[in-house]
């Protein structure tokens, strides 16, 4: 007999009043605010983020490339204003203009490490009782687009998943959200 097969855990994510008081906290230095913002704002995975440089954002159109995605494939990633203005102050503090995006205290390229330890540290000091990572935003970021009625084909683009069947979990989160697409969406025969 084959055991039953367990079901994919439900998304850990953040709620939007946790996701403010995050940003708020990460104020204090232009970089890591910079940087959750980037997170927050454009659902990059982490290793996304560390192989940015500078010359991957346009800022006029609020577009990142991003050239090192999962499996080797490139996207585009978009991104508000809040966070080109935080990325254009971070960088115009550095006087860069090329090379990494992100910088270690050694002036290297970022690891994901460091990013880990950066967002836990401001998720302690924002008071977030969850375990908070860099894929905890990159969720956040797609559970709030679904809440505020995204297509679901959108999402995927903006994820860089190949199948929309990776991007359905966040269908499962709340069922409001789909409750409510369905009544804006429902056929009126």
């Amino acid at each position: 007999m084959k055991p039953p097969r367990r079901g994919k855990p439900i998304p850990k994510y953040l709620s939007e009043d946790e996701m403010k008081s995050l940003i708020n906290v990460a104020k204090e230095k232009a970089e890591d605010l910079a940087l959750v913002l980037t997170l927050g704002y454009s659902g990059l995975r982490v290793g996304e983020l560390c192989a940015l440089d500078v010359d991957d954002i346009d800022f006029s159109d609020g577009i990142i490339n991003v050239r090192s995605g999962k499996g080797d494939k490139g996207r585009i990633a978009l991104i508000e204003e809040k966070t080109v203005r935080a990325l254009k102050d971070y960088l115009d503090a550095r006087k860069a203009t090329t090379g990494p995006l992100f910088l270690s205290s050694h002036r290297q390229r970022i690891n994901e490490r460091t990013v880990q330890r950066i967002i836990k540290r401001y998720s302690v000091r924002a008071g977030i009782t969850k375990q908070v990572t860099p894929h905890v935003l990159r969720h956040t970021f797609a559970t709030t687009l679904l809440k505020q009625g995204a297509d679901i084909r959108i999402i995927q683009q903006l994820l860089g998943h190949a199948s929309v069947a990776t991007t359905q979990i966040y269908t499962h989160l709340d069922d409001r959200a789909l409750k409510d697409a369905y009544r804006r969406a429902k056929p009126k025969y």
